[in-house]
């Protein structure tokens, strides 16, 4: 299931797949995002947003729309560090918005020490 999850975050899963606007996690039962091989290890955040950082996919759920539209500036203007990132684009978002009926940035429920103020992990 592994193999098929990374195909299906970098577009690979079948022909002419569109890249999600959502980075798919990993998640316990309690519905807490969890770590991908330590299963009973709970994951931040802050975690999250890095480890987004370092596969260079702007989740709109760890990104600002401030954020969002600097790395999308960025992108149009070539900057090399970021031609290679996938930003959903402001429609997805929206749409994401409006059928979660909330904003989408830090939507994602953490368990108390976990939250974007905070880095155990």
């Amino acid at each position: 299931f592994s193999d098929k999850r990374n195909s299906y975050i970098t577009g690979n899963l079948y022909a002419s797949q569109v890249l999600p606007p959502l980075y798919c996690w990993y998640w316990n039962s309690n519905g807490y995002i969890r770590h991908p091989t330590l299963t009973s290890q709970l994951i931040s955040f802050q975690y999250c947003k890095r480890q987004l950082k370092q596969e260079q996919f702007a989740d709109p759920r760890f990104f600002t729309v401030e954020e969002l539209s600097e790395l999308r500036n960025k992108q149009a203007n070539n900057d090399r560090d970021y031609i290679n990132w996938h930003i959903p684009s402001i429609a997805e978002v929206q749409a994401i918005e409006a059928e979660i009926k909330k904003p989408i940035y830090d939507s994602i429920q953490f368990p108390a020490g976990y939250g974007k103020e905070h880095n155990p992990i």
